[in-house]
Formats: C-alpha cells, sequence, structure tokens
C-alpha cells in the first residue's frame, strides 16, 4: 500500500471519529462532556488538516522527482483550491 493511500485512509478515519465525538457531544446533557467531545472534534479536525496539508507536501515532492516543473505544480494548486 503507497503511502498517499494510508494517509488517505487515515484522513477518513479520523473524520469518522470527529462525527462520532460531534454525536456524542449532542447526546449529552452534561456540560463538561459537551466540551470535552467538542474539543477532541476540533482537535481532530485540525490533525485533519495537517495530513492533508504533509500529504500535499508529499505529493509535490514526488512530482518533482518525476521531472514536473515548479509551474506545472503551481498550476495543479491552483486547481485544487
Amino acid at each position: 500500500m503507497t503511502a498517499d493511500r494510508k494517509i488517505n485512509q487515515t484522513i477518513a478515519s479520523l473524520r469518522g471519529a470527529k462525527a462520532d465525538m460531534e454525536a456524542f457531544s449532542m447526546e449529552t446533557d452534561n456540560q463538561n462532556e459537551q466540551q470535552m467531545y467538542s474539543n477532541c472534534a476540533q482537535q481532530l479536525e485540525q490533525v485533519v488538516s495537517n495530513l492533508k496539508q504533509r500529504a500535499n507536501q508529499q505529493g509535490n515532492n514526488q512530482m518533482r522527482q518525476a521531472g514536473y516543473g515548479a509551474t506545472n505544480l503551481r498550476n495543479q494548486d491552483r486547481n485544487q483550491q
């Protein structure tokens, strides 16, 4: 399994965990638990964001090694946004 695929699977798992935390937060009446679950969901979102950035950097590095020029990479970055 490639590193990209592993990262994408990890991101999907983390998004599932984030959704669980948000659901737990809505299901409890305890304010402390709500806050804890919400904080966990926010932290998981940050981890997902960091992994996505890492995956993009890794992909760009692989493309450079494969001979793609910086202009092509900039155009791809613009298209992804």
